[in-house]
């Protein structure tokens, strides 16, 4: 004897939802897929261009300066000096750039700035005396302008707006852990095949990383002004005051910068050997680090 079929309801109320059954919302979490913004794409990739840009310029001696010395036959100071020739170009060729960033924006400006970068590491790699040595840091010191920290922070800028505050807090955090970063990398490639080894290889990542980086990812244009039009008030410098402030930051960048660069070479002159001099050195751009998370978070506070 057949048994009779179970009551089947009809067809257009199987998709009905019964009273008692719960369902889930299967939408993406957006923690599990997240979609960067065009300011946490901007943040991320200049946190890498900046470490890359100033670890394989400034900071490269640092590391490479006793060996580039016997090499190109120059005593450590002229070969110390380099960075120095850097910052000055830097100074002098930013004051033009004010009107340039405003006009075009970042994006171009370092995309040249990438390529002043490579062409002066491409320079002193193949260097073989103090005129090459000295033209790779002019060169360097106008990638420097268009290049690194004004024109980054500008970039970030234009592309966060109102909110640039905190993404430029973490830029520079970041920046904190270029010492830390480079230098084991640069003293691993220098003793395995030379101090020239790194020069060139930095030079190709300038080239072939971050140049891209900053095109893809920077803002098309410049940030259109308000429209409202505000009468700005004359300002008038204290000249004693401007002068005593720029003393004290050249004074602090003497001891600091200055500092930072030969720390390796002083930690050998009071007797370790270069690896943990190397090592050493690299924790204080951990402290560094720590330092400028401070900043960061007592800065969200405010």
């Amino acid at each position: 004897m057949s048994q009779a079929l179970p009551h089947m309801p009809p067809f257009n109320q199987l998709s009905q939802k019964p009273a008692n059954v719960t369902t889930f919302n299967l939408t993406p979490l957006p923690f599990l897929m997240p979609i960067p913004s065009p300011t946490v794409r901007a943040v991320a990739a200049l946190s890498l261009t900046q470490l890359i840009g100033w670890g394989a310029s400034f900071w490269l001696p640092a590391v490479t300066g006793p060996a580039m010395a016997r090499d190109l036959g120059m005593t450590l100071p002229m070969v110390m000096a380099g960075p120095t020739v850097m910052l000055v170009v830097m100074a002098i060729a930013s004051w033009p750039l004010g009107g340039v960033f405003e006009r075009f924006g970042a994006r171009p400006v370092m995309v040249i700035g990438s390529l002043f970068g490579a062409a002066g590491l491409f320079v002193m790699g193949v260097s073989a005396g103090p005129d090459l040595y000295f033209l790779a840091w002019l060169i360097l010191g106008l990638a420097g302008a268009t290049m690194l920290t004004t024109p980054a922070q500008i970039a970030v800028t234009e592309i966060a707006g109102d909110k640039a505050r905190q993404a430029l807090s973490v830029l520079i955090l970041a920046g904190g852990l270029t010492s830390t970063i480079v230098w084991p990398l640069t003293g691993v490639l220098q003793a395995e095949w030379g101090w020239r080894a790194p020069t060139l290889l930095y030079a190709a990542l300038i080239l072939f990383l971050c140049l891209p980086l900053h095109w893809a990812v920077l803002a098309r244009k410049p940030r259109e002004k308000s429209a409202a039009k505000t009468t700005a008030e004359p300002v008038v410098i204290d000249r004693p005051r401007f002068a005593l402030l720029a003393i004290t930051f050249a004074a602090n960048g003497f001891f600091t910068w200055g500092f930072a660069l030969t720390i390796i070479i002083l930690f050998e002159a009071a007797g370790l050997d270069h690896a943990s001099a190397l090592t050493a050195a690299a924790f204080i751009g951990i402290a560094q680090w720590g330092g400028r998370m401070v900043d960061f978070l007592g800065g969200r506070r405010v």
